[in-house]
């Protein structure tokens, strides 16, 4: 979908709203695309085997982006904690705390698959 919005802009029927620049990174030549991509949110989806590579897993550990990989495949390579994506999703939605009161607590709790 972000592909299709880049593409096709208002004709995609897709809606982009984020304060960071979002990309898609895919195909044989990520590693050229990704050295071009600075302080962004990149996609990868399903299917691209280079996110299984460890060249990749090293290559992204030395960015400043924030990386969303859609895949039901186990990345043994990379690191991920479910918990922290949803409190910054949380932390998004509700900046100073959730609709309670309560402050968003930062997850510091690192698995591999």
């Amino acid at each position: 979908m972000v592909r299709e919005y880049y593409e096709n802009g208002s004709a995609s029927a897709v809606e982009l709203a984020c304060d960071k620049q979002c990309t898609v990174l895919d195909g044989r030549t990520w590693a050229g695309q990704l050295s071009m991509m600075k302080d962004s949110i990149v996609f990868i989806d399903e299917g691209n085997e280079f996110v299984m590579s460890d060249e990749f897993a090293q290559t992204i550990q030395n960015t400043d982006n924030y990386y969303v990989i859609v895949t039901r495949e186990g990345i043994p390579s990379l690191l991920y904690s479910v918990e922290e994506i949803y409190e910054r999703i949380l932390k998004c939605r509700y900046e100073k705390g959730d609709p309670n009161g309560q402050p968003i607590r930062q997850s510091r709790h690192i698995r591999p698959l």
